[in-house]
């Protein structure tokens, strides 16, 4: 039970790392299978996602308050899997595309700095970081949603 328990507790490590990385690639899979080139509006979810992928981080800046970065990482995973969801309720209805490509463009532009800033606030405390085994562990989970891409 230990060590399903200590598997599980370095799963949830490198999970952050595993979605900041492929936040920018599958989006664009995604979205770029989406389009028809006999429409233009279906090049629209790949327009905003990318347009909130490269201003995003912009948002945070110009809030007048302050926000910490396991806050941060916390909104950015929030807003990932909410776009997820509504990206996978686009199936049923094309404006939930727009939606979701929008809040997948957000988490996608806050997750990886995000993400970065905790890693290196978490090594200066001392606490374990990603290390040679989780990254391992991460090429393990990263396997799976390679092989459902291709």
């Amino acid at each position: 039970m230990e060590a399903i328990k200590q598997f599980f507790r370095q799963f949830t490590r490198t999970t952050p790392f595993v979605l900041a990385n492929i936040m920018i690639v599958v989006p664009y899979l995604l979205f770029i299978h989406l389009l028809d080139f006999s429409s233009s509006i279906s090049a629209l979810p790949f327009v905003l996602f990318y347009t909130f992928r490269m201003t995003g981080i912009f948002l945070i800046r110009g809030l007048h308050r302050a926000i910490d970065q396991y806050t941060l990482l916390m909104v950015a995973l929030l807003l990932g899997g909410v776009g997820s969801f509504l990206t996978l309720a686009g199936a049923f209805h094309a404006n939930f595309y727009l939606l979701g490509s929008s809040f997948l463009g957000l988490s996608a532009s806050w997750l990886a700095p995000a993400n970065t800033s905790v890693t290196y606030l978490e090594s200066e405390k001392g606490y374990q970081t990603m290390t040679i085994s989780l990254y391992l562990i991460a090429l393990i989970v990263l396997l799976p949603l390679f092989l459902a891409l291709t």
